[in-house]
């Protein structure tokens, strides 16, 4: 999902003149603003992952918890990087399944899987799995909000 973020029409407004990236550059005037690798022309000023930060600011803007500067790079290396490994004209930073094999990055990196590789994939059986797992955790999650809740309004 992209959020449009307004876009001024002064750089300093939009990027400021911090410095994350500690490269010594004002970011309204740095070429890479979060010095992920990717240039900030390429990123632009949208939100991918609709946290209100900037895709230029943001070192992971697509919400998959791979850090961009590791997407940007694909299956290739820092000299040679494959932005979009599965050429579906989304780049890996913001595509949510880098390879295309129908599995989201982030399953596929929280297992150790390469998300760049549609041939290093979870099986059936061990998605169905994480899947479950996940299911619970949120349960519980839920059941403990629940009870915690239910505490806090007995002792009012």
């Amino acid at each position: 999902m992209r959020v449009p973020v307004a876009r001024p029409t002064d750089d300093s407004t939009l990027e400021g003149t911090g410095d994350p990236d500690g490269d010594g550059i004002p970011n309204y005037l740095d070429l890479d603003s979060d010095g992920d690798g990717i240039p900030d022309a390429t990123e632009g000023v949208d939100d991918a992952d609709g946290d209100g930060i900037p895709n230029c600011l943001d070192l992971e803007s697509d919400g998959d918890g791979i850090p961009d500067a590791i997407e940007w790079i694909g299956d290739g290396t820092a000299e040679d990087p494959h932005p979009d490994v599965d050429g579906d004209g989304i780049p890996n930073y913001l595509d949510l399944d880098s390879d295309g094999d129908g599995v989201s990055d982030a399953i596929e990196h929280a297992f150790g899987y390469d998300p760049y590789d549609a041939g290093d994939m979870p099986s059936e059986v061990s998605l169905v799995a994480s899947w479950v797992i996940v299911v619970l955790l949120l349960s519980l999650g839920t059941v403990m909000s629940y009870r915690s809740a239910r505490r806090r309004t007995k002792t009012s």
